[in-house]
């Protein structure tokens, strides 16, 4: 079954929670505490053309997971994604998962299920390979330096530890960086005053890609199941994040409406799929693809309900309108079934 061919459909049960029923929320996502006045963007359900993709099953998720860590690595987005499980695990459980580690800037968190020994944690790797801005080869401190053959060591250190490992990145490649293969300097994303080749953002994607696909599943001592999440597209209309952009809609987009082809979001996917999909063995790797059908729902974004009650006449400052990352509860939630039902397809 083809579960990216089909539709949003009308779904009269909703979430399984609540905004008021789970508190692990990022505040800039917890829409309807922030005074969003619509609520219909969360009763929507995916529906393929030629099958049924389950809906979240606690039960099978404690049966693939009990005693076993899964870890999402990432920028914010993946949070963003790691939240809205553990609303759905916490409230299914009737169980408050204990935070057992964070660090200093809340970017590296690990919760613990007591009851089933289970454990998730988010690690921010928003390029999944080493970047520093400190001094190296010469390159003084503040000019960001990516290395595309070497992994995050923040991720790398734990592998052992992983039995499910989510994946993911993208945004942060647009900002300037400079590229190292072979602890060499190769060429860039935007570097004005460096006298090399500028390569692009793309290059350094691909080049990162293929390296964490390739050699993940050779790292001793990891034994689990790597999931690459794709790209998660941001829908901002008349504007982008810092110049006015917005995102009003309140409905999915039509089914047969699809990503243009001149688009970030249509070239960074098409990257991930070419990767992927040229791997010569994918063993213990999977890709759960969630692009197409999160291009459709450009009603799932917090706008400016990023910020309680934006429009009161108390909020001080800019209406900021986010429409990368997604409300919680919303279609957030449908990329957990995809990923609960890749991981029986791979570990049953």
């Amino acid at each position: 079954c083809d579960l990216l061919q089909g539709e949003w459909i009308p779904d009269e049960v909703g979430p399984t929670y609540s905004n008021e029923t789970c508190n692990h929320i990022q505040g800039h996502q917890n829409c309807l505490k922030n005074g969003r006045p619509d609520n219909g963007y969360m009763f929507w359900r995916w529906k393929p053309d030629d099958c049924e993709l389950p809906r979240f099953n606690t039960t099978l998720f404690i049966e693939l997971m009990r005693g076993k860590l899964m870890a999402f690595v990432g920028d914010s987005i993946a949070r963003n994604h790691m939240q809205a499980l553990l609303c759905t695990l916490s409230q299914a459980m009737i169980e408050k998962p204990i935070k057992t580690y964070t660090d200093e800037g809340d970017r590296h968190v690990r919760w613990w299920f007591p009851s089933n020994n289970f454990t998730v944690s988010t690690f921010w790797s928003p390029y999944l390979a080493f970047q520093t801005d400190d001094e190296s080869h010469g390159i003084e401190k503040g000019h960001s330096k990516l290395f595309l053959d070497k992994l995050d060591p923040v991720w790398l250190a734990n592998i052992t530890q992983f039995d499910v490992l989510i994946l993911s990145s993208g945004q942060w490649f647009f900002k300037n960086n400079l590229f190292f293969q072979n602890n060499t300097l190769i060429g860039c994303h935007h570097c004005p005053g460096f006298n090399i080749t500028n390569l692009g953002f793309y290059f350094a994607y691909r080049e990162i890609l293929k390296h964490v696909l390739v050699e993940l599943p050779k790292l001793q001592g990891f034994k689990g199941l790597a999931i690459l999440r794709s790209f998660s597209p941001d829908h901002f209309e008349d504007g982008r994040w810092d110049n006015g952009g917005s995102c009003k809609r309140t409905v999915p987009f039509h089914p047969n409406r699809t990503i243009p082809t001149d688009s970030l979001t249509f070239e960074m996917h098409r990257i991930q799929r070419e990767v992927f999909d040229g791997l010569e063995r994918a063993d213990r790797v999977a890709m759960v693809d969630v692009t197409q059908i999160s291009y459709l729902r450009p009603d799932g974004h917090p706008g400016p309900y990023r910020n309680f009650q934006p429009f009161s006449k108390e909020f001080v400052g800019h209406v900021q309108n986010d429409c990368l990352h997604w409300c919680i509860p919303g279609p957030v939630d449908t990329w957990n079934d995809m990923v609960l039902e890749t991981m029986r397809q791979q570990l049953i």
